[in-house]
């Protein structure tokens, strides 16, 4: 019987006892749609180690924290360079602050988040 559970064991095809692949094991990077136009976004948060951390970038419409992963609490500010072009008498720059919960794991390095202010 244990000669052949063994063979059995061994006859397995690996992909079937394989772990899951390293993506989005540990936190994941995220992208973050702004708007139409061009603005700075700001993340902070806990990184895979488990370590406050500030990532800040310029962006058109869409920012990637490549190589920056997250996990749980996440905030998101975004602030545009300028109001939209139908505002043309507003010279302000709109800011907004999302709030997220990062997932830890999941089948992507990516999530996907939306902060337009």
């Amino acid at each position: 019987m244990t000669k052949t559970l063994g063979v059995a064991l061994l006859a397995t095809p690996l992909f079937l006892v394989a772990n899951p692949a390293s993506a989005g094991q540990n936190g994941q990077q995220l992208q973050v749609t702004i708007s139409s136009g061009t603005g700075t976004v700001k993340v902070e948060g806990y990184n895979q180690n488990n370590e406050w951390r500030t990532w800040q970038s310029g962006a058109r419409n869409v920012a990637y924290t490549n190589n920056w992963w997250w996990k749980g609490y996440a905030k998101v500010t975004v602030t545009m360079d300028q109001a939209p072009w139908w505002r043309w008498w507003d010279l302000s720059r709109p800011t907004k602050t999302c709030t997220y919960n990062v997932p830890e794991k999941q089948w992507s390095d990516w999530y996907h988040v939306s902060c337009q202010p």
